[in-house]
């Protein structure tokens, strides 16, 4: 079980893959919902299997699920079905760190050691919290040398950086990761959201893996085998809910604004499989793409895949969640509909036109 970082393909393919968008028959006049309807019917290259929300300024524009929450009995997926966010989770890290520094428990230029002394490699003198959270550290590994001089460049770090960085949390804060977790979600009103460590009894949808045939398989593990990387990937929750988490973040409900600010300048580029390069700032990608800003994430964990998406101008989120695992070899396939969904979105008239209505 890893998360999945695809690598990059070349220009040509964003402009083949972003040539059949425009082309696509979704691509008329017809209002996004009824687009969006259709695009969620379509079979190849590969059908739709989750949730999706988008919400503007606190209301609901389009909220629908599509497909099985378990493939073999047939039971279908609800909108309020959970997901395990895979990458999306790493905000969750961002914010709770940056809130120990809103209370003056710590400095993101402190070194990890600081926080952290029994870390065996001599990096952890040199990198900084800041280099963790940017994803601009150059580790690789606890006991591994650099791959470069903290802050000369970009590498993400799927699990490792953000599990550092709940450590250093705990320690700054003198509490446990679940615990400030926990603090995090109810100070949201996030009723459908945890974590491994915290889940009882809720409506986790099963994973499942696509076989070679395009079978669904079931995904087997166990919740007690995502607690080591929840900082980074293991928080679970429901597309609406997400949307309400970006209300809070964005909305100023848990960071001043001088310190969301540093949560969304951007520290480096990150290049993207699909999108080509975007920004990076603290546990989000930060675009500016025609002119329009959007933070967002995408995420995969335990045969889960997701991607949020957040528009400032607008207010609006987007949130995307699928159970199964496609095919990682080919991420523009896997992501299909993520990114029909964006694309939909940032071609349609902007808010307040009778089509976008």
């Amino acid at each position: 079980m890893a998360f999945f970082t695809p690598s990059v393909r070349k220009p040509v393919v964003f402009l083949l893959f972003h040539a059949v968008l425009c082309i696509h028959p979704l691509s008329g006049q017809s209002s996004l919902k009824t687009r969006l309807d259709s695009l969620l019917r379509l079979t190849a290259p590969r059908p739709f299997n989750g949730a999706v929300v988008i919400v503007r300024n606190g209301k609901t524009i389009y909220a629908k699920s599509h497909g099985f929450a378990d493939s073999a009995r047939k039971t279908p997926l609800r909108v309020d079905s959970q997901f395990i966010l895979g990458s999306l989770s790493k905000q969750t890290t961002a914010v709770l760190v940056l809130q120990e520094l809103e209370k003056g428990n710590l400095s993101l230029q402190d070194p990890v050691r600081k926080y952290l002394p029994d870390l065996p490699a001599s990096w952890a003198d040199s990198v900084t919290i800041h280099h963790l959270l940017s994803h601009t550290s150059g580790v690789v590994g606890e006991d591994k040398p650099l791959a470069f001089r903290p802050g000369s460049q970009f590498l993400y770090s799927g699990i490792l950086g953000y599990r550092l960085l709940a450590r250093v949390a705990e320690k700054a804060a003198g509490k446990t990761y679940p615990e400030l977790a926990a603090a995090l979600f109810n100070r949201c009103g996030l009723r459908h959201t945890t974590i491994p460590a915290l889940y009882r009894k809720g409506r986790l949808a099963g994973s499942f893996t696509e076989a070679p045939g395009g079978e669904l398989k079931p995904q087997r593990y166990a919740l007690k085998d995502l607690e080591p990387p929840t900082p980074a990937g293991g928080v679970i929750s429901t597309v609406r809910d997400m949307a309400q988490w970006n209300e809070c973040l964005h909305g100023g409900k848990l960071l001043r604004e001088s310190t969301y600010k540093l949560m969304t300048t951007v520290y480096a580029a990150r290049p993207h499989a699909r999108w080509g390069e975007v920004g990076y700032g603290y546990g989000l990608q930060v675009d500016h793409g025609g002119g329009v800003a959007e933070y967002s994430h995408s995420g995969t964990l335990a045969g889960f895949i997701g991607t949020n998406l957040y528009y400032p101008a607008s207010g609006t989120s987007i949130v995307v969640l699928e159970n199964v695992a496609w095919d990682f070899n080919d991420p523009l396939r896997q992501f299909y509909f993520h990114d029909q969904i964006r694309h939909l979105f940032r071609n349609q008239p902007r808010p307040g036109s009778a089509e976008y209505r």
